[in-house]
């Protein structure tokens, strides 16, 4: 790592005792810097000796108001996509939100589609697909998707988040990408890279660089604990070209 740093994976446990502990321990070590990957659990409600550690969170810093975060930006991420779609001449988008997705990494983008549909008011608003599971691939996924198909017909869905399970399950239901609907999602990460799936990048480029310059600048100024009004950074990720829309100079209909 740069400047004579070194980084470490260290997996936390979810409950108070095991997090206070973690602290001591990382205390005892000499850690004074931590970066939180995304999680669906508020670390204000835990007791963690905060004022001994400068730290940083990737992602839905709306949980965790004290410290600085780095994220995506959804809203950029949110009309982008939309375009996309627009410039193919794909007329009826529909959403897939898995609540696991939404509570972790991707929380707000349902006022991003919201605000982007304001933008394209031609694309009719078919109602998400939003379905609460703690797993984001739910066993039961297909009897939820199938219905919300027949009966909104969209021709392209947007899956927030990962979509590599989206492509087996529309193929099981004997729906061809893109010939009969199309598929973009928002995250595109190594699992969905073989699978050609065409959407957003899962990590802006930069991403790396800039969590680790925020996090030793925090060190080197002394900036630990709690922070009372923590700046989040909202980067952009690239558009990833799959085959899983219609390409761009393609047939509109």
């Amino acid at each position: 790592l740069r400047r004579g740093y070194t980084l470490r994976l260290i997996h936390a446990g979810n409950d108070t005792k095991t997090l206070r502990a973690l602290g001591r321990s990382l205390s005892y070590q000499g850690i004074r810097g931590l970066i939180f990957l995304p999680t669906h659990i508020s670390l204000s409600a835990f007791s963690f000796p905060w004022d001994r550690f400068c730290s940083v969170a990737l992602e839905n810093y709306d949980l965790h108001p004290f410290m600085p975060s780095i994220s995506r930006d959804s809203n950029y991420t949110a009309r982008f996509i939309f375009e996309q779609l627009q410039q193919r001449g794909y007329q009826k988008p529909g959403f897939i939100l898995p609540e696991a997705t939404l509570q972790t990494t991707e929380s707000n983008w349902p006022d991003a589609i919201l605000a982007a549909y304001g933008q394209f008011p031609k694309f009719p608003k078919i109602p998400w697909l939003h379905f609460h599971h703690k797993n984001p691939v739910p066993k039961n996924l297909l009897g939820i998707l199938k219905p919300w198909l027949d009966q909104y017909n969209p021709d392209c869905l947007v899956n927030i988040g990962r979509g590599f399970y989206m492509v087996h399950l529309l193929k099981r239901l004997k729906r061809r990408i893109p010939k009969d609907i199309g598929l973009a999602i928002t995250s595109v990460g190594k699992h969905d890279t073989p699978l050609h799936i065409s959407g957003i990048a899962a990590s802006p480029p930069q991403l790396s660089t800039v969590i680790l310059d925020l996090l030793i600048g925090r060190l080197h100024r002394g900036e630990f604990g709690k922070q009372n009004q923590p700046i989040n950074i909202r980067l952009l990720s690239p558009w990833v070209e799959g085959r899983t829309l219609r390409p761009l100079n393609g047939p509109k209909s």
